[in-house]
């Protein structure tokens, strides 16, 4: 990073300081290397001594741990006489953390544990952060040493391991150690093995009787009795099937990990049925029954895992868009398993990849590094690994249904009242965007962010409601954020997709500074943890005014995909390539996702198709990155004094223009010649996503979402369709709203 000369009563020491990464450690360490006589060397440590590490936490980045000033004889030079910094990063780069601190002649004085409850969390700490015991004092702050909302969570499950019970809430909201161990508590007759799971039909809707269930699973499954559990699916859940069950597949994703040919191939094939075995969400197929979706988790899935050779001089990639348009070509059915497995290998590259096929209603980011870990392990030893017990879907899913609703109902609505969904946009929320998104990529070095007692996610979710309240000249913001649903204990181990999207609602006050706005976003997020499994289509429906099709303008995730560096630089994912024109029926405006690493943090701002102008959409991801910068560095700074953002050529909202429908005779003469099954199969489908008595009139201008549609019923409408044997897609339900253009569109297809 730097090299300076400092002057000292004995004469010149030498400094070198860099950004080293010591072994087994997760965090990178700031180290400065001093070429220095002895004496000078004592004179220097005194002065480090006073009120140094206060100073430095202000100043450094999040992501250093700790500061080691380390002696070196003389600094090792290349063969062209410059300064070998490679050789004096590989000093550290070789040291366990216990060694470095050792070593370190810069050794603070910090107030060590006192209570056994203090030393406890002073083990837990270490031990979910990856650093030395030593280097956590009393008064340490969990976020100042490296902790997240996402390493939070782990600590909660590293204590309940230990046998003592401890909150995502405790932790955010008491970050010092000894606040911290006030609030732990051991639990009583503490039994690691999870209760028996309630009969499957009990989580059910009521008004799904055993014999609706039974003709639901002869239906859609072939053979119903491979059925293990049938469940309720989360609200995000079927939203993304029914973007999964789509023309574009937008929720269909391929992911891959690349491994070494030191793998046997028969052991990653056996790896791939052990992760069927071992993760029911890997054996869930999907139904629709009624108004909803439900996931079935089959006993035992037969698994077929084909290995493709790439062609002579084909490399991996070239292998992998070839089976991605191959995918695309093979129809996607309701009630067969998503799951696949493909092996793909390069003789060019010698190097295998492994590429599984889900829907992201059968995973989150957590899930993701857990599968891949897994999967790794089984091929080393799968023995051991396949032993190991694993939380269920099917167990989180009780939690979830267990929720106290009139509580959370009650939560939500009090914050809720009064607001409106943030838009960039002022179009009708059902209207599909034909063209691509524009997606705009800011990175943010770790060194530029100042260390604080708010997690980035807070800080990314402060920043954009201030960009938003700002460019639309409004005080009260509502965002979707992404909460992990990992609260519960019986949550904490499970693969699969225990997200939520939940509102931030941001009212900016008069007089505040950027460390309030920062304050108030980060206690209403921890202040929701107990209501976070509450859908957000119930919310939107039991809790606010807003229209029943609503959902967030904004939703923000900060995704940690792996915890291993190595595993991560192996993993990719890949969209489904779609089997027809690129339609989004996505009601979100913008998507943020924030992907930290040790150096940097990307921060992806993706805009749905015309929805603001490139150059504005543009200009917006500019004001986020230099609104994130301000409010690290800048705490105690009014939010008036904040630098104006620049102009744009538009306001927002935007306003769009009228769009004039035509062609009402030639839907009518369509419509009526649809032929009576069609026409029976598409009544039957209205009446079960919208209720029996919704009227159904050629004349009605209503439109499906008028009537009480969203995007989960448009998805269950169009497979009820289908399921019939007629085309019907969720797209054609967005593009087709009314009962007339639905019946026009069935009946000008041949089937």
């Amino acid at each position: 990073m730097s090299v300076a000369r400092t002057h000292s009563t004995g004469g010149e020491i030498g400094v070198v300081v860099e950004l080293v990464k010591p072994s087994q450690g997760h965090k990178p360490v700031l180290a400065a290397f001093l070429d220095a006589a002895p004496t000078e060397i004592q004179e220097l440590t005194k002065k480090l001594q006073a009120g140094l590490e206060e100073v430095l936490t202000q100043y450094l980045p999040t992501n250093v741990t700790i500061t080691a000033f380390l002696t070196v004889a003389g600094f090792p030079q290349t063969a062209t006489g410059k300064l070998d910094r490679k050789n004096l990063r590989a000093k550290v780069e070789a040291l366990t953390l216990q060694e470095l601190t050792a070593a370190n002649i810069y050794q603070v004085e910090k107030r060590a544990p006192s209570t056994n409850a203090e030393r406890l969390m002073q083990g837990l700490w270490a031990a979910v952060l990856g650093i030395s015991t030593e280097s956590i004092g009393a008064d340490d702050s969990f976020m100042r040493v490296g902790g997240d909302s996402i390493s939070a969570m782990r600590l909660v499950g590293a204590a309940r391991q230990r046998g003592y019970n401890l909150t995502v809430a405790d932790v955010l909201l008491h970050p010092k150690l000894s606040d911290a161990s006030q609030r732990i508590q051991q639990i009583e007759d503490y039994d690691p093995v999870v209760d028996a799971q309630k009969a499957p039909l009990q989580l059910l809707p009521s008004k799904i009787s055993n014999e609706r269930l039974g003709a639901a699973l002869q239906r859609w499954c072939s053979r119903d009795e491979r059925a293990q559990d049938v469940l309720p699916v989360t609200d995000e859940q079927a939203r993304h099937l029914a973007m999964t069950y789509s023309t574009s597949r937008s929720m269909l994703f391929y992911h891959a990990l690349d491994v070494s040919t030191e793998l046997d191939l028969l052991s990653m094939i056996k790896a791939c049925s052990i992760l069927v075995s071992r993760f029911d969400i890997l054996r869930t197929v999907f139904i629709v029954e009624g108004d909803s979706f439900l996931q079935v988790v089959l006993r035992s899935m037969k698994l077929e895992v084909p290995t493709i050779v790439a062609e002579q001089d084909e490399s991996i990639e070239k292998s992998m868009t070839a089976l991605l348009r191959r995918e695309s070509s093979i129809a996607l059915e309701i009630g067969v398993p998503v799951t696949k497995f493909f092996i793909l290998y390069s003789e060019e590259q010698q190097a295998y990849r492994v590429v599984l096929r889900v829907s992201h209603a059968q995973f989150d980011a957590i899930s993701l590094g857990q599968i891949w870990s897994t999967f790794e392990d089984v091929c080393k030893d799968g023995v051991k690994a396949s032993s190991e017990p694993a939380s269920t879907f099917s167990a989180h899913m009780e939690s979830v249904v267990g929720l106290d609703k009139p509580q959370a109902v009650a939560y939500w609505r009090d914050l809720l009242q009064g607001s409106s969904v943030t838009k960039l946009n002022e179009g009708v929320s059902h209207d599909v965007k034909h063209g691509t998104d524009i997606s705009v990529t800011k990175s943010i070095s770790q060194s530029q962010l100042r260390s604080m007692d708010f997690t980035f996610s807070t800080v990314l979710s402060a920043a954009w409601a201030y960009v938003l309240a700002k460019r639309s000249q409004i005080d009260d913001v509502v965002l979707g954020i992404l909460a992990h649903g990992r609260d519960q204990p019986v949550s904490e181990g499970v693969c699969g997709p225990c997200v939520n999207v939940v509102p931030l609602r941001v009212t900016l006050k008069d007089g505040w500074r950027v460390q309030d706005l920062l304050a108030a976003a980060h206690t209403q997020r921890v202040s929701s943890i107990p209501y976070t499994q509450l859908g957000s289509r119930e919310i939107v429906r039991s809790c606010t005014e807003w229209s029943q099709d609503a959902y967030f303008g904004t939703v923000i995730r900060h995704n940690s995909y792996s915890d291993d560096e190595s595993q991560a630089s192996r993993m990719h994912i890949f969209e489904s390539l779609s089997s027809g024109p690129t339609v989004d029926i996505d009601n979100v405006e913008v998507h943020i996702t924030a992907i930290s690493s040790d150096d940097k943090i990307d921060v992806e701002v993706s805009f749905a198709a015309n929805v603001v102008p490139a150059d504005v959409a543009h200009q917006l991801a500019a004001d986020l990155q230099d609104t994130i910068l301000q409010f690290s560095n800048s705490l105690d700074a009014p939010l008036q004094s904040l630098q104006e953002l620049p102009s744009l050529k538009c306001s927002l909202p935007v306003r769009p223009k009228p769009v004039h429908v035509n062609g009402i005779a030639a839907k009518t003469q369509l419509a009526e010649r649809c032929p009576p099954a069609k026409t029976e199969a598409l009544r039957m489908a209205w009446k079960s996503v919208l209720g029996d008595g919704v009227e159904l009139d050629l004349e009605s201008p209503a439109t499906f979402f008028d009537l009480g549609g969203d995007l989960i019923g448009a998805g269950v409408l169009a497979a009820h369709v289908a399921s019939q044997g007629y085309s019907m897609t969720t797209e054609d339900v967005f593009q087709h709203p009314t009962w007339l253009s639905q019946l026009a569109l069935l009946g000008g297809r041949a089937h």
